[in-house]
């Protein structure tokens, strides 16, 4: 490989403070990937939500299930809808 080419991928592996020291290049991510992960992190959420509503439901242990299934579908449509909208967001 030349010299040139080597210099070239040094220096865009490499940035400069304001002070003119060396730091390391940080990886950026797009806003579009970041946007797609958040929205795919919700849909996951309300996921296990509605997994822990159903084995908490199923479970013969005395608990409220008319506080159990109000709350957990309300937390599950919110989550829902959230990371549909973030998704939705990108189109």
């Amino acid at each position: 490989m030349s010299r040139k080419r080597e210099n070239s991928k040094q220096q865009s592996r490499q940035e400069h403070s304001d002070n003119g020291q060396l730091v390391a290049a940080r990886p950026t991510v797009p806003k579009e990937k970041l946007l797609l992960e958040s929205g795919k992190f919700c849909l996951d959420i309300a996921k296990l939500v509605f997994g822990g509503v159903v084995l908490a439901g199923i479970m013969k242990r005395p608990m409220d299930v008319v506080l159990l299934f109000p709350i957990g579908l309300v937390v599950v449509l919110i989550f829902l809808g959230l990371g549909l909208y973030i998704i939705n967001k990108l189109n």
